[in-house]
């Protein structure tokens, strides 16, 4: 429905749809690296609905020289509320959502919740490719962070809806979303 949805648009032109299994973000992004282009990307998990600037997403991301980028809200609702602990110059210093969460940093910005959304480049996801590590959220970004190339954009309190499963699509209600589209 997605792809016929774009079928046409001129919007479409620069977006490209990948099928893989659904082993998981990360591991479907390692699976389809060929797929990926060289340049910056956007990862946009398809469970989610969420109000975005993307020209602003990008140019943020422009700015901060090859760096990953993970879109948080600080939504107080939020799913995962509050698990990314982010330096004042954008930096995520930790995650509650890795695999082995460290201790959160005494000192910090701000906090936020992952929106599912994320901007790389393949050089951040290449070096699994032959790797055991595959989960994106507790083992990939969890290194990215370690590294200190996380960096986090910071989309406010503008909420977005998780709905997980093809089912709860279904019962999400339309005035959750109004006026998100033009």
């Amino acid at each position: 429905m997605i792809i016929d949805h774009f079928d046409g648009h001129a919007v479409s032109s620069g977006l490209r749809f990948v099928c893989t299994d659904q082993r998981g973000t990360g591991a479907d992004l390692i699976q389809r690296l060929d797929a990926v282009p060289d340049s910056a990307f956007i990862v946009w998990n398809g469970d989610t609905i969420l109000d975005l600037d993307i020209a602003d997403l990008l140019a943020y991301g422009e700015n901060k020289h090859r760096s990953a980028v993970i879109v948080l809200t600080r939504q107080p609702d939020a799913p995962n509320h509050d698990a990314w602990y982010v330096d004042a110059d954008g930096t995520v210093r930790a995650t509650l959502e890795a695999a082995h969460p460290q201790s959160p940093p005494l000192a910090y910005a701000w906090r936020g919740s992952s929106t599912g959304t994320l901007l790389l480049n393949k050089s951040h996801l290449v070096r699994y490719r032959n790797s055991a590590i595959t989960d994106l959220y507790s083992a990939i970004l969890p290194a990215l962070i370690y590294g200190r190339i996380l960096t986090a954009y910071d989309n406010g309190t503008r909420y977005f809806l998780d709905f997980g499963a093809p089912q709860a699509l279904a019962r999400i209600d339309a005035s959750q979303v109004t006026g998100w589209a033009s």
